[in-house]
């Protein structure tokens, strides 16, 4: 896979982009250039990786219909290595997240780790949709999960340590069903 961005909610970084693609301007309330393989997408000819690129394109410009559109796609198309379509999957749940559909992207993200096992930033997704739910638990372990393959994440160490102390306080006090 050409480019391997990290899409950890807080950021995605994206470093290149394969020689096919062309830039487009965006209208003029929207002053930026992104990168279309154009003529691969409207013909279908494009690669699983080429989706994919255009997903993390659109998820970076914030148009999560269609950064999700194309990352399904990639997904259908997927040939690789299940550690590479971990990523995909991993970008798929920030898509869904960022357009407020918690539960579609914790399902992307479980499905993230169970290919890479030792996919922290996936991790790091899964706690942080957990927390958005108010899966407080659930969190913690994802949190947990981080810091067994890196003792040291500066991301997960600080949040499982509120968490705990959270989950803690909330220790013996009923929760609320949906059911009631």
């Amino acid at each position: 896979m050409p480019a391997r961005p990290d899409c950890a909610l807080p950021t995605l970084q994206m470093t290149s982009f394969p020689d096919s693609f062309t830039l487009v301007a965006g209208s003029p309330s929207q002053t930026f250039l992104f990168a279309l393989p154009t003529e691969q997408v409207r013909s279908g000819d494009a690669s699983a990786t080429e989706l994919f690129e255009l997903g993390a394109v659109m998820l970076r410009r914030k148009f999560y219909p269609a950064a999700t559109k194309f990352l399904l796609q990639a997904i259908e198309r997927w040939d690789g290595d299940d550690q590479d379509l971990a990523q995909v999957y991993n970008a798929l749940g920030v898509s869904y997240v960022r357009d407020g559909k918690l539960d579609k992207g914790i399902a992307q993200f479980e499905t993230a780790v169970k290919l890479q096992p030792g996919y922290v930033t996936a991790w790091n997704n899964l706690g942080d949709a957990y927390e958005k739910k108010k899966d407080l638990k659930s969190a913690l372990k994802s949190f947990e999960e981080v810091l067994l393959f890196d003792p040291n994440n500066k991301v997960a160490r600080p949040r499982r340590d509120a968490l705990k102390d959270r989950v803690q306080m909330y220790k013996g006090v009923p929760v609320k069903s949906k059911d009631r």
